[in-house]
């Protein structure tokens, strides 16, 4: 009985590791994280998301 449980714990793990990545994989490529100038991944700033290349930014209102 134990083995049983401990085999449907590890595959529970596994499916949350992946669904995991799935995730950050899609919050990684949203397209409004990448500037419009330069195509430089924004960096968050507070309340801003803030190109270090070329200077551009979104504040909290531009995201809606």
């Amino acid at each position: 009985m134990q083995a049983a449980g401990c085999r449907r714990q590890k595959a529970e793990s596994r499916r949350q590791k992946a669904e995991g990545g799935r995730r950050q994989a899609a919050r990684d490529n949203e397209p409004m994280l990448y500037c419009p100038v330069c195509s430089t991944r924004l960096t968050d700033l507070k309340c801003k998301l803030v190109c270090n290349k070329c200077g551009y930014y979104m504040s909290c209102a531009d995201y809606y």
